[in-house]
């Protein structure tokens, strides 16, 4: 039965349905024995939201039915027999202060209960790999259920452990949140259980970290950072310095990269060694791009392709594909960065989850709006957006905000852009995530200068711009300063204008980025005070853009870059500072090499009578 798709939920709903209606139990009343509403179990039986492990575990207590029956492929086929019943206590939401021991079986304990959780710990172990991850909550359910009746509190913490993971994996955060705290509560009353108590504490910070609860988070992984066990320390050290990333602090960020670095060096084998560094890498790639190293970016993003396929780690080769897409888009290898994202969506959809899947179509929607393809582009951003917010998981949101915001303000629809921009600033503020607040925030201030409120532009665009500066965000920056040198034109200051578009065309240059070079040139080339002056900057964006055009269609077979509004007015631009100039027959060649049929319309319609046009 498979999960992810809405047949597969449909699926499951009916049995709910019919096991309601062979018990003899309306849905009202199923509902009041689950602790939910009837609307919920409405959408459970329709397929449309998918019914939580503990709701189909009360469920399945209210109708005397194995939790397996609501799992697997054939009900009348149980994963396992199901155990006697027993008295569980529903777990609370925040870490209890003790456990309370497990409630004593009626009945003495049937012979077959250790060897049935022997078995379904063998059969939770094997969804691992491949990965199933609803099937192991499953298997891990009903190991929860036997241990406590068993009293095995090894058991029950590594089913908790597995549970929590799994659930981590799936996008899950709260559900993850809620098994891992009660995981560690376990461990740490266990002697001899600290190595699992790390991996809880690590696992656990990792969820809060992605609810954007950072303080918790941070306690989590200083207590794992502090243990004797290897993996524990620097995966602790290495999650401390992602919470300094994510806060904007780079230079923090990265010294704990590399004492990460140092304890990975004394791992036990080459393996384990290789395998620390990779993670270790993975995170150093998020502090690259959002300083504007691209190149530095992508090279580290192919070293850990390379590394996770050695592996045979899926996930973090999805990472590293989505990270090589991400520093292509930076370079303007926009076609490279398609292929990127089409390859990391393909094996997400296969063996990755929720957070890779919106993740990669986030990546998909920049390539194919930044060529121009912008309904595709915006529909990848949409179903990017809402699997994003059904997972919770807060990066993931926060890159399709950025995603639509980024294609509604390349197709010239600046409205939509500010709701985007601003929506997903104020959540990124929020949870404190530094570098997607100040990229929103920019768009945000660039929607509203192409509205035309100039005042609330340039007081947001200094603020991006301060920000930028401070953190070492050069992309945020050199697209700060264009907009300025945009507002500048605006209010009548072309002198602040060159002088904010010689700026950026300086990071651009330094970041090897050829969109942000040529929107600078372009800008140049306005601030110039004749048409032969103008020739030059606007012949050099040209060239950028015509680069742009042929490595996208090399790689991706298609382009549309000139339906980017203000690509096509430096296009229209060129020709009629051409004109001017006594060049027709350059400005005539020009024109039929571009092969765009709407730039000779817009310069029909531009060179029209007023009042034709």
């Amino acid at each position: 039965m498979d999960l992810s798709i809405p047949e597969g939920r449909r699926q499951q709903g009916l049995r709910i349905q019919a096991v309601a209606e062979a018990a003899s139990l309306s849905l009202d009343e199923l509902a009041r024995q689950v602790g939910c509403s009837r609307a919920l179990l409405y959408q459970y039986i329709s397929g449309v939201t998918l019914a939580q492990p503990d709701k189909v575990q009360r469920i399945a207590r209210a109708v005397n039915k194995p939790l397996s029956y609501f799992y697997a492929e054939d009900p009348d086929t149980p994963l396992l027999p199901a155990p006697a019943e027993v008295t569980a206590d529903e777990p609370p939401p925040p870490i209890p202060a003790h456990l309370p021991e497990p409630a004593v079986p009626l009945v003495a304990e049937p012979p077959r209960w250790s060897e049935a959780l022997a078995r379904l710990e063998e059969l939770a172990a094997a969804y691992v790999s491949p990965p199933d991850a609803w099937k192991e909550i499953a298997a891990g359910e009903q190991i929860i259920s036997l241990a406590r009746g068993l009293g095995d509190r090894e058991a029950e913490s590594r089913a908790r452990l597995r549970v929590g993971n799994a659930q981590l994996r799936l996008g899950e955060l709260e559900a993850a949140r809620r098994s891992l705290e009660l995981a560690l509560a376990v461990c740490d009353r266990l002697p001899g259980a600290s190595a699992r108590a790390v991996s809880c504490a690590q696992s656990l910070g990792s969820a809060l970290l992605g609810l954007g609860t950072i303080e918790e988070a941070r306690a989590q992984f200083e207590r794992v950072s502090k243990s004797d066990d290897w993996w524990g320390c620097w995966q602790g050290t290495l999650s401390l310095g992602a919470i300094h990333e994510q806060l904007g602090d780079y230079g923090q960020a990265i010294a704990a990269f590399a004492a990460a670095a140092r304890v990975a060096d004394a791992g036990p084998n080459a393996r384990d060694r290789q395998c620390a560094h990779l993670y270790i890498r993975a995170n150093l790639i998020n502090a690259h791009l959002a300083c504007g190293d691209h190149a530095a970016a992508l090279e580290a993003a192919l070293s850990c392709l390379t590394d996770a396929e050695a592996l045979s780690d899926a996930g973090q080769a999805i990472e590293a594909l989505l990270n090589a897409g991400l520093a292509l888009y930076g370079l303007g290898r926009w076609g490279e960065a398609e292929q990127h994202g089409r390859r990391a969506l393909q094996i997400a959809q296969l063996a990755g989850g929720p957070a890779h899947v919106s993740t990669a179509r986030s990546c998909l929607a920049l390539a194919l709006s930044a060529t121009g393809r912008f309904d595709a582009a915006l529909q990848m951003g949409k179903d990017a957006l809402d699997e994003g917010l059904r997972t919770g998981m807060v990066r993931c949101e926060l890159l399709a905000h950025h995603a639509l915001a980024d294609a509604y303000l390349r197709a010239g629809t600046p409205r939509e852009t500010l709701y985007h921009a601003r929506r997903g600033a104020e959540r990124a503020e929020a949870l404190r995530f530094a570098y997607a607040a100040a990229q929103m925030r920019m768009q945000e201030a660039e929607s509203l200068r192409r509205s035309g409120s100039l005042a609330q532009a340039r007081d947001g665009l200094a603020h991006a711009l301060d920000r930028a500066v401070g953190a070492g965000m050069r992309g945020v920056q050199a697209e700060a300063l264009l907009s300025l040198a945009c507002l500048g034109f605006d209010e009548g200051t072309p002198e602040k204008a060159r002088e904010h578009a010689s700026d950026a065309l300086s990071l651009a240059r330094e970041m090897e980025s050829p969109d942000l070079a040529w929107r600078a040139q372009w800008l140049l080339g306005r601030a110039a005070e004749s048409p032969k002056e103008r020739l030059e900057p606007w012949e050099a964006a040209v060239r950028e853009v015509e680069r742009l055009r042929r490595l996208t269609r090399a790689h991706v077979g298609e382009e549309a870059l000139l339906e980017e509004p203000e690509r096509l007015m430096l296009y229209q631009d060129l020709v009629k500072a051409l004109r001017e100039s006594a060049r027709e027959t350059e400005a005539d060649e020009f024109l039929q090499r571009t092969h765009w049929p709407p730039l000779l319309q817009a310069l029909a319609r531009s060179e029209a009578p007023e009042g034709e046009r």
